[in-house]
Parts: C-alpha cells; structure tokens; sequence
C-alpha cells in the first residue's frame, strides 16, 4: 500500500511527498512537466529563430514523438491516471480530465501525422526543383 505513485491521504498539504510519475518513476509529475515545458520552449527558439522549413517540421515531428511515446507508454502500462498534458487548462476552462487527454492526444496525432507529410511534400517540391535547375 506504498505506492510510490499515489498521494498520501493526508489532510497537511505540507507532509504530502511529491507524486512520482508512472512512465519516469525517478521524476515527480511537476518536474516532469517541468522537462517538457522546457522541451517546449527550445522547440518555439528553433522554429521561430532559424526560420528553416525542414527544421521546423522535423522539430515539430520530434517533439509531439516525445508526446506520443509518453502517452503510450502510459497507456501500455495501464496505469489508472492520465495525462497532465494541459496543466492547469483542464481547471481554468472546466473541462474533464478525460476530454483534456483526447484534444491533447488529438493535436499530438495532428502535429506529428501533419509534420511528417508536410516534410515529405517540402523534401519532394525540393528535390524537383534542384533536378530542374540543373537542367537550366
């Protein structure tokens, strides 16, 4: 009945242990979110300051790969939590835990499928025009 992933039923916010996070156990939750804030923001630095096309979508695909594996790995485990993927989002515009996972799932699904098959059609559009450049 020690579960490291659990919080301790206790009135006292202040002896409550940090909760352990059941993909990372060696992470609390907050320190995990915290990891991927900061995953978050050097993906923004990327896109936003080399302004390269390429880089941008094979940023976006690695980061909501990140996204994916982690979910997944939540859900292979069958874990009886979900992803706190929104924070405080959930709260702020009262919506249910469940509905948060599904729109995060959801974008996740949106920005790795559509980062992936922009990449594709860039890389083509590419290729097709330095092979006929080169025939100039």
């Amino acid at each position: 009945s020690s579960n490291p992933h659990s919080e301790p039923k206790t009135t006292h916010s202040t002896s409550r242990r940090p909760v352990r996070d059941y993909v990372f156990p060696f992470l609390t939750k907050r320190s995990l979110l915290l990891v991927g804030s900061i995953l978050e923001i050097a993906a923004f630095l990327l896109i936003v300051l080399l302004k390269k096309p390429m880089v941008s979508l094979l940023t976006t695909a690695f980061i909501s790969s990140c996204f994916l594996t982690y979910r997944f790995l939540l859900w292979e485990g069958t874990w009886p939590d979900h992803c706190a993927c929104l924070g405080k989002l959930t709260e702020l515009f009262s919506i249910s835990e469940e509905t948060a996972g599904v729109v995060s799932l959801a974008l996740a699904l949106y920005l790795f499928i559509g980062s992936l098959c922009s990449y594709y059609l860039h890389s083509q559009v590419t290729h097709v025009e330095s092979h006929h450049n080169s025939h100039i």
